[in-house]
């Protein structure tokens, strides 16, 4: 069952380790591999193609601002630009850079503005047929 709250930030680490306090790293992939083992959500290595390190999200539901994630997005290579409103996340907390030849962008909006939430946040692998919606339209 998903907690209703909305997600109200979502940050990149370079460390399992770094996850500010109050926020939940995601570790694992929602499915696992066909053994059913868990599968790492390093976004470095399995998802942006790097070699070595580690980028891991992390997010928050607590109330900091009265701004709420919104919508969030990895877009495809060719990208040229960045949508009105969202902001690149383009360091990790400890300033490094934060996925290998992409971009985490994101859409934080006043949460009273706000026409949609994210609730949850996962890492699928590529191949991972993934039918839950994790937008969900405010009332």
């Amino acid at each position: 069952m998903v907690d209703e709250a909305p997600v109200t930030d979502v940050v990149i680490v370079s460390s399992l380790n770094d996850c500010p306090s109050g926020y939940t790293a995601i570790s694992v992939t929602v499915h696992g591999d066909a053994r059913g083992h868990a599968n790492s959500a390093n976004l470095w290595e399995k998802v942006m193609g790097g070699q070595n390190g580690e980028r891991y999200l992390c997010y928050t539901k607590e109330e900091k601002d009265g701004n709420i994630l919104e919508d969030m997005n990895i877009p495809s290579l060719n990208a040229v630009y960045v949508p009105k409103g969202f902001t690149v996340l383009k360091k990790t907390t400890d300033g490094k850079a934060a996925l290998y030849h992409r971009d985490l962008i994101i859409k934080r909006t006043r949460r009273e503005e706000a026409k949609y939430a994210v609730v949850d946040i996962i890492v699928a692998n590529v191949k991972d047929k993934v039918s839950e919606i994790y937008n969900r339209k405010l009332e």
